[in-house]
């Protein structure tokens, strides 16, 4: 999963919607709704509650965007 599509999946897990999370990435909504669709498919999921659940789920467990998490610590 791309660096933009894992914090755009952090953003509205936290709570924020589409045009909030692309404010605070600094991108166009339009980008950040692209983010969303590829990270749906990635996750298998087809819609935004799900794609919170399974990517909260799978962060949990270090299987998601750990990578991001590791280059920041």
């Amino acid at each position: 999963m791309s660096a933009g599509e894992c914090r755009l999946l952090d953003a509205i897990a936290d709570g924020s919607q589409f045009k909030e999370a692309a404010q605070y990435l600094g991108v166009a909504p339009s980008t950040a709704r692209t983010w969303a669709k590829r990270a749906y498919r990635k996750l298998g999921v087809a819609d935004r509650e799900r794609a919170i659940a399974k990517h909260n789920s799978l962060t949990r467990r270090g299987h998601v965007c750990a990578h991001l998490r590791l280059a920041t610590q």
